[in-house]
């Protein structure tokens, strides 16, 4: 297997800490990379959502989005699972997931904008949406078991580079970077999880990335 990937990215993190977890061994390739660079015709022609991250099979089949990656290397894999067995628990995952997908990133990525030169964005605005956001989650972590109480999976994964492009974007912007200072589930889960080896690992090439991203600004 192949994994067309890029360390800023946190979707393309999430599929590296899920193999790290696992130990599954595939091959990574730097979007910048030759065979396809990304944003070239080219790219498009073999993978048509224009997206990363993208796992290349051996048979030469490409599985693109993240979450989609992940549920199939869970299938494949099944060795320290990340799925839990029963219906609601796995509902419960997916409703953490898509909180990640559809409240949270929406919300923060307006707020990255000014970093690669994107004009025009009203960042107090912007913040008070991704405080709205990650109000909603609190109330959603109040309500599901918390990290320790169950174990670790996907959705999990799946946040956390979501969680910590936040606070490196807050810092950039020097924006106030205390949303968690209120929310005592979020932020119990955000000690819990960078604690995990595999965690902490994909976040720290994130964190390197983003570094030298901003050094250019």
């Amino acid at each position: 297997m192949k994994l067309y990937s890029s360390n800023l990215s946190p979707y393309a993190t999430r599929v590296r800490m899920q193999l790290y977890y696992k130990g599954i061994n595939a091959e990574q390739v730097a979007i910048e990379a030759p065979p396809v660079p990304l944003r070239t015709p080219e790219f498009f022609a073999r993978y048509p959502l224009g997206k990363i991250p993208l796992l290349e099979l051996d048979d030469g089949e490409v599985l693109p989005e993240s979450w989609s990656i992940m549920e199939y290397l869970e299938t494949q894999f099944p060795d320290k699972p990340l799925a839990p067995a029963s219906a609601i628990e796995k509902a419960r995952m997916s409703v953490r997931a898509r909180y990640t997908d559809l409240h949270l990133a929406p919300a923060l990525f307006p707020l990255f904008k000014p970093l690669i030169g994107v004009p025009g964005v009203d960042i107090k605005a912007a913040y008070q949406e991704l405080k709205g956001a990650v109000t909603k989650g609190e109330r959603l972590w109040q309500i599901q078991p918390q990290l320790g109480e169950r174990a670790l999976d996907l959705a999990d994964i799946a946040m956390a580079p979501v969680w910590l492009f936040a606070e490196m974007t807050l810092t950039a912007l020097n924006q106030p970077n205390d949303l968690l200072a209120e929310l005592p589930g979020l932020r119990h889960w955000w000690q819990q999880i960078q604690a995990i080896d595999a965690i902490a690992t994909g976040l720290d090439e994130n964190r390197q990335a983003f570094a030298a991203l901003t050094a250019k600004v």
